[in-house]
């Protein structure tokens, strides 16, 4: 694997970046999902593991980026503050 899987894309550093998102987040939008299947809807369940799982995948990085942009909220869940630019003189 040291030879054979040791590579970076543009794919691979954008989910690399993105992936502690993907952690903090997927499962409120998994849980979301689920309920709102069951509660609603009649799908069997294969679908709703399915659709479940793509809601959590796409929640989650929907909410991140949601949270991300805003400094308060992002501070008070995250607990990043956004960095600062340093101008060179």
């Amino acid at each position: 694997m040291k030879r054979w899987g040791n590579r970076t894309s543009r794919k691979t550093a954008w989910l690399s970046k993105k992936s502690y998102g993907l952690y903090l987040f997927h499962y409120l939008a998994l849980s979301a999902a689920a309920y709102f299947l069951d509660r609603y809807t009649k799908v069997t369940g294969v679908a709703a593991y399915l659709l479940s799982g793509i809601a959590a995948y796409a929640g989650g990085y929907l909410l991140y980026e949601l949270i991300k942009r805003i400094p308060v909220i992002r501070w008070c869940v995250i607990g990043e503050k956004k960095e600062r630019k340093h101008v060179q003189r």
